[in-house]
């Protein structure tokens, strides 16, 4: 399988030293396919929440976790802020905007260590989760940018 361009820069935190990843495999195509499905399937659903659940807000963060079981997918939901997302668990990762909006999906696997995604905001996506292992993540919002 070949790399996968996304719209962010992965990173994994390896010994406490903050390193690019290194993408294992993937089945695009599959991959792929699942996050159409998951479009089709959702088309008329509102927007939502970022995250599962909302951990802690002040005048500066937003901070939320994320988990979904292999086949699920988050809220269609807007990135209103710059935010960073922390990935603890999990082989891969997908995301799928509504057919209105022009950017692509994309499918990522996912390494061994902790991986950071620096992401500027606007995207207006679900998350889907195309592994085979639970997937779990922490959302950090940055009110103050």
């Amino acid at each position: 399988m070949g790399s996968v361009a996304i719209p962010a820069e992965f990173w994994i935190l390896e010994d406490g030293i903050l390193e690019k990843s290194e993408r294992g495999e993937l089945d695009l195509p599959k991959a792929h396919a699942q996050l159409e499905a998951y479009r089709a399937d959702h088309v008329d659903e509102a927007v939502g929440n970022v995250g599962n659940r909302l951990l802690f807000e002040d005048d500066r963060v937003r901070i939320w976790d994320m988990r979904l079981e292999p086949g699920e997918g988050s809220d269609l939901h807007r990135h209103e802020l710059d935010y960073y997302l922390v990935m603890l668990d999990g082989d891969a990762i997908g995301g799928v905007s509504p057919e209105s909006e022009a950017a692509e999906p994309f499918a990522v696997p996912l390494g061994e260590a902790i991986q950071v995604a620096s992401i500027p905001k606007g995207s207006l996506e679900w998350s889907v989760n195309v592994g085979s292992e639970t997937f779990y993540e922490i959302v950090i919002e940055l009110k103050d940018r």
